[in-house]
Order: C-alpha cells, then structure tokens, then sequence
C-alpha cells in the first residue's frame, strides 16, 4: 500500500517538474541535454516532495520491523545459518537493482548477524563460486546451467523442486570447508527434505494468493 502511495506521488511529482520546466524537455517528453537552466519547483512540487520523504520512512520502517520478525522466526529454527556472499551493491546496478532497493537484503543480514551474536554466534558464508548452488543436481552429481526463467530444479526421474527452496537446501548441505556440496549428506537428507518441501508447497498453493514471479506458482 505504501508503494503504491509513492509511486503515485512520483508521478505527480514528474507531471509538475514537466509543467514548471518546459524548457528542459523535448517533444517526446526526454529531457533535453546540455540545457543548463536552473530547474524551478512549484509548491505543490515542495510538497509533494515532503509528502515523499514521509512515505519513505515508513517504509524503511515497516521494512526494519518485518526483517526483524522474518530474523527471529529463522532464528527459532536454529542458530547456524549458513549464506552465500552476494554483492549487493553490484547488483542495484543491474535490473534488480529496483528490488534489491525495496528489500534491502543487507540490512536483513546485518539484523542476523546481529542476533547471533548475542548467542555468540555467526552467519556461516559459503565459496559461492565453487559450490554453484543453482546449477548442482545432487542426483547426478553434476552442474546444469539454468536459465533464470527456469523456476523449478527438474531431477532425473521428473521431480520438479522450487529452485531456491532447493539451492537452499544444497547450501544447507556443504562440506566443513563450506566450497562444495556434500553429496553424500544431500543423500541421506533427501527424502526428509522432499516430504518438508511438498508440504510448504501445498499450503502455499492452497492460498490461492498471487506470489512474486522469482516463487514460479
């Protein structure tokens, strides 16, 4: 609700810019480069920007209370959690950037990180690189490039498993070196996993609720 809110005064905002600066805008509506005119801002647009800043720090808000609720959940399934390195900042530069903005991810884990201290513990970073969670298939002992549009992981005999659910599981799985996947624990964890995994799916799906296009159903 609240980015729908600050999406829309965005667009107000954008509409008054135009209108104050007709200079600064070519016919099909891109600014004009090398115009080097003061930019005006109308009142309205004052206020609108004031009516933006308030919208952004509750959203940062609602945001630090949700990690925080999300981090004492997965903290009450146990202590050591184990995390691929990601170079977030690397990745607003890219199509993501707009999500990774909204989600904040490195915050979520600052918050971890956080709480297990307190225990006298830490997150556990894997060798993303060797241990490619999201192209091992633990059946074929084997790395399969995806695309990022294939949602599901497919196993040999037909089995389809979310593909993050199961990358997470292989993360889950790694050796003590934490480089690369140990296939022999994937096998004996396998039939525990798939049971737990069908069972979220189900219930996921039975709420009949639209998720993210990254989930796949």
């Amino acid at each position: 609700m609240l980015e729908k809110e600050k999406r829309f005064i965005l667009r107000k905002m954008d509409r008054s810019r135009r209108a104050t600066n007709p200079n600064h805008y070519l016919k099909n509506g891109t600014i004009k480069k090398g115009n080097r005119e003061k930019w005006k801002r109308s009142k309205r647009y004052w206020k609108l920007l004031f009516n933006l800043k308030e919208i952004c720090r509750k959203i940062a808000a609602v945001r630090k209370i949700m990690h925080n609720k999300l981090a004492n959940t997965i903290l009450k399934m146990g202590n050591k959690i184990f995390c691929e390195k990601m170079n977030y900042k690397g990745l607003q530069k890219t199509k993501f950037g707009k999500r990774i903005g909204y989600k904040a991810p490195s915050m979520f884990l600052r918050i971890v990180k956080t709480k297990l201290s307190y225990q006298g513990k830490e997150i556990e970073y894997i060798n993303t690189w060797t241990v490619k969670a999201s192209q091992y298939c633990h059946v074929l002992d084997d790395y399969q490039t995806k695309k990022l549009s294939q949602r599901f992981h497919v196993l040999p005999d037909g089995t389809k498993i979310q593909r993050d659910c199961y990358s997470a599981w292989l993360i889950k799985n790694v050796n003590k070196t934490k480089d690369k996947v140990n296939r022999e624990k994937c096998l004996t964890d396998y039939i525990f996993f798939f049971e737990n995994y069908i069972k979220t799916e189900e219930t996921l799906r039975s709420l009949n609720k639209q998720f993210i296009a990254s989930i796949g159903f």
